[in-house]
Order: structure tokens, then sequence, then C-alpha cells
């Protein structure tokens, strides 16, 4: 047997990239590794597990931040919605108010000209009377001055 592949203690060749039974954490984490800094069994250079449990809640704090953030506009558009809506209501009830004025205005405008409409003709008719009248009296005016005869009563 060769003793350089039956012995667990001795190391491989360091520029290969594997890890040596020096390297590996033997620790029983069922983490791979990932939280103490190696990942199957791979040497890490990485941060050590406290910088990395910080960055997470220097990360996680950020997210909290962000997510404030976002809460305080939505509570911030909430409150302007609710100002439009009350907004909106009372110009519903204007426009409900006014549209009621509006049509009893039209009704009082419509009652006023069948009034005047009315008038008009009750003077238009007695106008024409009169005009009838004058109208027989000229010609029989006329009549009266052609003919010198008294054919027809006066009026």
């Amino acid at each position: 047997m060769n003793d350089n592949k039956s012995s667990p203690t001795k190391k491989r060749k360091s520029n290969d990239g594997r890890a040596t039974t020096d390297d590996v954490n033997t620790g029983n984490t069922n983490d791979g590794g990932y939280f103490s800094g190696q990942w199957g069994g791979a040497a890490s250079s990485g941060p050590s597990p406290t910088e990395n449990n910080t960055s997470q809640l220097d990360r996680m704090e950020q997210i909290m931040m962000r997510m404030e953030e976002k809460l305080s506009a939505v509570s911030s558009l909430d409150s302007r919605c609710e100002t439009l809506e009350a907004k909106c209501s009372s110009l519903q009830n204007m426009l409900e108010s006014t549209s009621c004025k509006i049509d009893c205005l039209h009704l009082d405008l419509d009652q006023k000209c069948n009034s005047l409409e009315s008038r008009l003709k009750t003077k238009v008719d007695s106008v024409h009377e009169k005009v009838e009248r004058l109208l027989k009296l000229h010609e029989y005016n006329e009549m009266l001055i052609k003919n010198q005869s008294w054919e027809y009563s006066a009026p």
C-alpha cells in the first residue's frame, strides 16, 4: 500500500484547490459550514460569523426602513384619498342642490313664458280687433266721400 493515499492526516498538495484535513471544520452543524465561513469543506476567506450576522442585520434594518417609508407613503395617500372623497361628496351634494334649483327655475321660467305668451296673444287679438274696426270706419268714410250716399249705417 502507498503511504500517500492511506494516511488520513497527510496533506494534499496546496496548489490543487482542494481542502486539507487541517482546513475542514469538523464541528457537528447541519449548516454545511455556511455560517462558519465555510461551504462544502472549502477554505473560506470571507467574513467571520459575527460580520456576516451584522451585515444581515444591517440589510434587514434597511429593508424595515424602506417598509416604514412605504407604509408612511401609503398612510399619507390614504389620508389624501379620504380628503378627496369628502370633497367629492361635498361637490356631489352641491351639484344635486344646484340641479334642483335649476329644475325649479326652469319650471318657473316655463310658467312665466306661458303667462307672457297668453297675455301677448290677448293684446295682439285686442289690437287686431281695433285695427279691423278702424279699417271698416276708414272704408265707410271713403265710400261716403266717393258716393256721397248713405247706404251704410255708421258704426
